[in-house]
Parts: C-alpha cells; sequence; structure tokens
C-alpha cells in the first residue's frame, strides 16, 4: 500500500502536524512603529521591473515598518496555547510607494523576520522574507504604566527598535508619540493595496523559467484597528551590511511617524500580472 502524505506545506507527513504552515485563512493581529519618508526615485526604480511604475502621488515614497506579531490559522487556533512561540514573531519591512497597471500600491523588496513559519507564509504571497532578529520596547507598551520609571504611554513617550541579521545590526528607527487619532487619519501606506512578486525557481535542468514568477495582490478580510498614535520620527538609520543591499532605500527626509494596533485575516492572493 502507498504511503499518504499530508500537509499544506513541507514537510509532508502522515498525520500533516509537521508541516511549517497551516492553510488558509489566516488570522493576524500586530502593534507596529512606522516611519514614512522620501528616498531617491532612481533607487526606487531599480526595485520596480515591468509592468511597475513609480507612484504617481509619491515617486519617492516609502515605509519603514516595526511590527510584533500575534497569529492563529484556522485549522490550528489552539496553537496559542498549545505552543506559544509558533504564534508569534517579530519584523522589519520597507514598502515602496508604486503603481501596477495603474493602481497605486506598495511592494516590500526586503523584510526580515525570526520565525521559520512566518518567512515560509511570506514567501507564499510574495513578502521575501529572510530570518533576522528585531528588537522592540513597544511590544511592552501594555506594561508601561505599571513600571515606576516609565509611566503611562502618551505624548512624549519613545519607542525604538532594531533589526539585525548575519550579526549586522541593518536598521534603527526611534519615534516619540504626539497624539492620539482615529484609523481614519492614518496616513498612506494605510488603504494601499500591496503588489509583490511571488517567485519561486524551477531546478529542473532544462527549465528556461522559474516555476513561479508572478505579481499578486493580497484579498484580506475583517480588517480592525486599536490604539492609533501620531508621532514625530526621531530617527532611521541604515547600517551598511555586506550581504544587504537595504541601504540604497535609505532615508532622504523623514516625513511622518505613528504607532498603531490593529488586526486582519488573510484569504489569500490574486494574480496581478503573470510575466
Amino acid at each position: 500500500m502507498c504511503a499518504s502524505l499530508r500537509g499544506f506545506s513541507h514537510p509532508l507527513s502522515p498525520e500533516g502536524r509537521a508541516q511549517i504552515v497551516s492553510p488558509f485563512p489566516w488570522h493576524y493581529s500586530a502593534a507596529l512603529i512606522g516611519i514614512n519618508y522620501k528616498a531617491d526615485p532612481a533607487e526606487l526604480r531599480k526595485l520596480l521591473p515591468e509592468p511597475y511604475q513609480l507612484s504617481a502621488i509619491e515617486p519617492d515614497g516609502v515605509s519603514c515598518w516595526f511590527l510584533d506579531w500575534l497569529f492563529v490559522g484556522e485549522s490550528d487556533e489552539e496553537m496559542i496555547c498549545v505552543n506559544p512561540e509558533r504564534a508569534q514573531y517579530q519584523e522589519c519591512l520597507l514598502a515602496i510607494r508604486c503603481r501596477v497597471h495603474g493602481a497605486e500600491g506598495l511592494r516590500c523588496p526586503y523584510i526580515w523576520v525570526d520565525k521559520d513559519n512566518a518567512v515560509l507564509r511570506g514567501w507564499f504571497y510574495g513578502f521575501p522574507k529572510k530570518m533576522g532578529r528585531i528588537h522592540l520596547t513597544f511590544n511592552k507598551a501594555h506594561l508601561y504604566e505599571l513600571n515606576p520609571g516609565l509611566g503611562k504611554v502618551g505624548p512624549g513617550t519613545r519607542f525604538t527598535a532594531f533589526c539585525e541579521a548575519h550579526g549586522e545590526r541593518l536598521i534603527t528607527a526611534t519615534i516619540q508619540l504626539t497624539r492620539k487619532i482615529t484609523a481614519a487619519e492614518l496616513p498612506p501606506p494605510f488603504g494601499l493595496n500591496w503588489f509583490n512578486i511571488v517567485h519561486f525557481p524551477s531546478t529542473d535542468i532544462d527549465a528556461g523559467k522559474p516555476l513561479v514568477h508572478q505579481i499578486v495582490t493580497n484579498v484580506v478580510e475583517s480588517v480592525r484597528f486599536g490604539e492609533a498614535w501620531a508621532a514625530e520620527p526621531e530617527s532611521l538609520v541604515f547600517t551598511n551590511s555586506a550581504v544587504e543591499e537595504h541601504t540604497s532605500l535609505k532615508p532622504l527626509e523623514q516625513t511622518g511617524a505613528y504607532y498603531v494596533t490593529m488586526g486582519q485575516t488573510f484569504k489569500g492572493t490574486k494574480i496581478v500580472h503573470q510575466y
């Protein structure tokens, strides 16, 4: 009798529990700090192959986000109690303002994350995730008020985050909260669609093209926002690396910052362009 293997992703196994990533839908919530800034449009263009174009609204616009995530898949919602390590991760990403077929959106060219399951999920929908280590101060914001040395989170509170990988510090960000805002007051990139490249090479020695190479957009629902703050961007420092190219997107001018908590359900993707 032939073996029957189960799983949404590798490793396939008799019971399917060994899979790195469970099937859709995926439910997320996150706290994040972000800094919007201007970069060299010539460098942005190098990361936007056809049919991408620079944004017509903000052709030099980039955002840097640091996020503290909570994740559950619909088929393994109990994982948060069974193994909390698999339901939490932290992330740093860069998002370029762009257009695809005339629609304004975002492309993520570089992103680092600290869990293997988050890496693989990202690759499935076009986020080119690499392993890194992200260190945050805002992930314990709910404990600030209880700490005699910190006090309540509010105007003047400073949050810092940095990303390191392969022994190198890559990006460091600091913001200072100024005032509470509503979700409707959050600036772009909120409200824009992601247009990311899903790419899987073929290992067939006779293959003349990748196995998959396409632009997709995310399909999400149940988007919700919690606390939102406008902030001043104190600093955003990109450090040179022997193995990364993120410094081509270094900030020329910081234009805004924010802190927000949010959640959503990821249903899957739709193909926007097939190469």
